[in-house]
């Protein structure tokens, strides 16, 4: 079997066969590179989105993994980067479940790391629903600002980062930083890991490759956005800081990040998720 490329996917909530990445992932590898897929299950509860007996996906090993207690994804990518150590994998495919793949994906991916093989992290371009580019991001201050589109390159970790969907990690590098921070569980988990790895690789190639990502933040609804925003204080307030200016920093972000969505609501929940969950730092 093929010990190229181990992806891992998250689910929460849905179903592997309703998991539009690894789905349209399957449809781009027309060579049967794909052996074993890294199921991380992370609903809630008993509910079981893939069963505990069935160990086989469109043709491919399922080794499946449910969390109830909806760890986060940083946890299911250290999962993930242990068994794909284990199994004799040398890079591990980074997925959420709702980005698109095009047909010819795996294919770029491959020649890429036949091309570039010194390079340690290789990424594709993201955009949204919406159609504005999302990844990588110009980086500074710990947060991501948009720049849209890159052409294929070499390209500092100093200066741009990626997000974590469609990320290609080196598993000795990636374990050899410490991995994910897991305490950081869902937004802000890229940004930390990627603090930590460019200490161990200083460059990623952007691959000629074009995906797009679903993200929450486009989410309409009141209390999903309250939700979202409760998780986003969580997380900034559990990152890594070396200095007071780092906690300048995060408190100017998340707190604009509540001003912005409390224009956008015309409502002060925002504001109230601010104290409690930032400033207090209570779930």
């Amino acid at each position: 079997m093929n010990k190229l490329i181990l992806p891992i996917v998250v689910l929460y909530k849905k179903n592997l066969i309703q998991a539009e990445s690894i789905n349209t992932l399957l449809d781009s590898d027309v060579t049967g590179l794909i052996g074993d897929i890294y199921v991380y299950d992370n609903t809630p509860g008993e509910e079981k989105n893939f069963s505990s007996n069935q160990n086989e996906y469109r043709g491919r090993n399922i080794i499946y993994v449910h969390n109830p207690e909806n760890a986060g994804v940083s946890r299911a990518y250290n999962s993930g980067l242990k068994i794909a150590k284990q199994l004799g994998y040398k890079f591990v495919l980074i997925l959420d479940q709702d980005t698109h793949f095009p047909i010819e994906s795996l294919r770029v991916y491959t020649r890429a790391i036949d091309d570039y093989p010194n390079i340690k992290i290789y990424v594709p371009s993201l955009v949204t629903k919406n159609g504005e580019h999302c990844s990588p991001l110009k980086y500074a201050f710990h947060r991501g600002f948009v720049i849209g589109k890159l052409e294929s390159n070499i390209y500092s970790l100093d200066k741009y980062s990626p997000i974590n969907s469609g990320m290609l990690l080196d598993v000795e590098v990636a374990l050899g930083c410490g991995g994910y921070k897991e305490d950081v569980y869902l937004d802000f988990s890229d940004f930390q890991f990627i603090e930590r790895i460019k200490k161990h690789t200083s460059n990623f190639y952007l691959l000629p490759l074009l995906l797009q990502q679903d993200l929450s933040n486009e989410d309409n609804n009141h209390e999903n956005l309250v939700v979202r925003y409760g998780i986003y204080c969580q997380c900034a307030r559990r990152c890594y800081r070396e200095s007071v200016l780092d906690d300048g920093i995060y408190f100017s972000m998340v707190f604009i990040r509540g001003l912005k969505l409390t224009f956008r609501t015309k409502k002060i929940t925002f504001l109230k998720v601010f104290f409690k969950s930032y400033l207090r730092g209570k779930k």
